[in-house]
């Protein structure tokens, strides 16, 4: 089963019938005290300011828990927001740390258009079997964010804001994220995001 984290802000709705709409069993978590054992797999969703969304995850105790969660090799899918939580740290009103379990400092996207919000094409940078699209017209997906993670190690694939490159997709060993809503693209967001759950779990696709 695949638990969604609710710490104040996300759009955990909407990932939840995605998930539903994928046929795949999940549950909304509170708090870590509510993740039982049939729970194998975590989804941080996210909308809105890095700061008062790490603050909430600390005190809620998420942040430990994620930790453990990841060191003990469990998968993990951040979204929007959640991407930049799981990063080492954010520009965001200020220097903050985040749960450091993915490689990158969160930038300020620094375009004309701020923030950016619209469909865009991914360029896969090391492209996953299984998980890459196979045709470009199911490689666009809806963006929302006025920050944004620079390529790094673990960039799998990145998309183009006007002169800039960023992170769309990243992922070191079972935690993943991604930069734009799979839940707000359509079937090629829901696509992506069930060969993604699936590809976290180990299963061959």
């Amino acid at each position: 089963m695949i638990g969604i984290i609710d710490y104040g802000a996300g759009n955990v709705g909407n990932v939840k019938r995605a998930l539903l709409a994928l046929e795949e069993s999940c549950t909304v978590l509170r708090s870590p005290e509510l993740v039982k054992k049939d729970i194998d797999f975590l989804i941080l969703p996210g909308v809105g300011a890095f700061a008062p969304a790490m603050i909430a995850l600390r005190q809620q105790g998420w942040d430990i828990f994620l930790q453990q969660w990841a060191k003990e090799n469990k998968p993990i899918l951040g979204i929007c927001l959640g991407l930049h939580l799981l990063c080492e740290s954010s520009e965001e009103d200020g220097y903050h740390e985040g749960l450091g379990l993915l490689e990158g400092h969160v930038c300020h996207l620094q375009t004309r258009k701020c923030p950016h919000m619209g469909w865009n094409s991914l360029e896969w940078i090391k492209p996953i079997k299984g998980v890459t699209p196979s045709s470009e017209k199911t490689n666009f997906y809806y963006f929302v964010h006025s920050y944004g993670l620079p390529q790094t190690e673990d960039t799998v694939a990145i998309t183009r804001i006007e002169e800039r490159s960023v992170t769309a997709i990243c992922l070191r060993k079972r935690v993943a994220a991604f930069q734009f809503h799979p839940e707000r693209s359509g079937n090629a967001g829901l696509s992506i995001l069930g060969k993604t759950i699936k590809m976290l779990r180990g299963v061959s696709l």
